[in-house]
């Protein structure tokens, strides 16, 4: 007797390719029962799997179909948390800088100085009088002062405000991370006790079949006639 070395499917002699998996037969692939890997093979009639009507066994595997959809759900769910907890909920600890928000100020003061110095020079010495020139030099100086002192205060009551709204934020992500830790904790210890469930009341299904799409396929199977039990739906999927 032969077996397919991809998928473990029993082959007839002559074949040349598996039946199942589609895969090309070549004698160094092929072996026998006793030297396929043993995760690969499932002796299903050593299993003590209920005998029951195609009926009944339809409406035991939707049952199951169900309960482990159930379960494959919670775990994408503690999936998709713990994805959020790792990139989408981070702290940030930045903190914005005065000079962040008074650079503009400085820039205009130093353009306010030079724009003031040339208009003195070219226009002032021929509209003022001496005394009242000299005096106009000091203006190009004097109002960038006021310029810095009020853009100084002006920008660091602008990063107060940032800096508190940042810190509201880092707050709100807390609260949510929190939350989020404390649903995959609620979510764990669901998925424990139903896998504790599941694994008592299918206990006649092989651990490698405990799954949604493996038991959609079996009642497939057993919709369309091609199994008569679950016995027999369960070798189709060997």
């Amino acid at each position: 007797m032969r077996f397919c070395s991809r998928c473990s499917f029993e082959l007839m002699d002559g074949d040349l390719f598996c039946q199942k998996c589609g895969k090309p037969v070549k004698n160094d692939a092929l072996s026998s029962p006793a030297t396929r890997p043993a995760s690969n093979h499932v002796n299903i009639d050593s299993l003590d799997i209920p005998e029951m009507t195609l009926e009944e066994s339809i409406i035991l595997c939707e049952k199951a179909q169900r309960e482990f959809n159930s379960l494959e759900k919670k775990n994408r769910e503690v999936s998709e948390i713990t994805r959020k907890l790792d990139n989408g909920l981070q702290y940030s600890n930045a903190q914005y800088s005065t000079f962040h928000f008074f650079w503009p100020t400085l820039i205009f003061a130093f353009i306010s100085i030079y724009v003031g110095v040339i208009f003195m020079v070219l226009i002032g010495r021929l509209y003022l009088t001496n005394s009242v020139y000299y005096f106009s030099y000091t203006l190009p100086f004097l109002f960038p002062i006021a310029v810095l002192i009020i853009g100084w205060i002006l920008a660091a009551r602008k990063r107060d405000r940032e800096n508190a709204w940042l810190a509201d934020i880092n707050r709100e992500k807390g609260d949510q991370r929190k939350k989020l830790r404390e649903d995959k904790e609620s979510l764990l210890h669901e998925i424990s006790i139903l896998k504790a469930k599941l694994n008592h009341d299918y206990q006649w299904i092989p651990e490698k079949f405990r799954k949604s799409s493996s038991i959609r396929t079996m009642i497939r199977h057993l919709k369309s006639g091609q199994a008569q039990d679950i016995k027999s739906a369960l070798k189709m999927l060997r």
